[in-house]
């Protein structure tokens, strides 16, 4: 069994999941300023070039969350962000979160990224729970991850996503 320290690189069908990495900055910087996403995921802004670049170069140090960059496949273009954090050890649970940039939409690829981390989460890693909130009014998001049906893997290991309906960020 992995550890969050441990940052994998996770092939599926049309995009990879890898280490984010300091030359992501450029990419999750542009990102940053995408008002639709801003508005889909609760994002307000206030944070500097500098500080995304700190962010992208020092995720590899972190023990207790994944920062994976989506990227294509065949061209290795960006296309996102995948984040496993909010590590909680006594209760083997962690949240889960997801960006695309606007080129990404609307593809299926939030549903294959989301597919890849939550494999690799509950067979590598020591979780049982995995949480994502979703906004109420964001459509995408609902359509992807309603597409999951989770059932236990192991006795100890259940899947399972706990979604919040909510129109306020927590």
């Amino acid at each position: 069994m992995n550890s969050f320290a441990y940052k994998p690189t996770i092939a599926g069908e049309r995009i990879v999941l890898r280490p984010l990495v300091a030359s992501d900055a450029e990419s999750m910087w542009f990102d940053l300023h995408d008002d639709e996403a801003n508005r889909l995921t609760g994002t307000h802004g206030g944070i500097t070039r500098d500080q995304v670049n700190d962010w992208c170069a020092t995720r590899h140090d972190e023990d207790d969350r994944l920062d994976l960059a989506a990227v294509d496949g065949t061209t290795g273009e960006w296309l996102g962000e995948v984040v496993i954090n909010e590590w909680d050890p006594d209760n083997w649970s962690c949240s889960f979160r997801i960006t695309l940039s606007a080129s990404a939409r609307g593809r299926g690829l939030g549903t294959e990224a989301t597919r890849l981390i939550v494999d690799y989460v509950f067979d590598e890693l020591p979780v049982n729970r995995l949480e994502l909130e979703v906004f109420a009014f964001n459509p995408r998001a609902w359509l992807s991850m309603s597409a999951w049906v989770f059932e236990p893997r192991a006795a100890d290991a259940k899947r399972c996503i706990g979604t919040t309906n909510s129109s306020t960020p927590s």
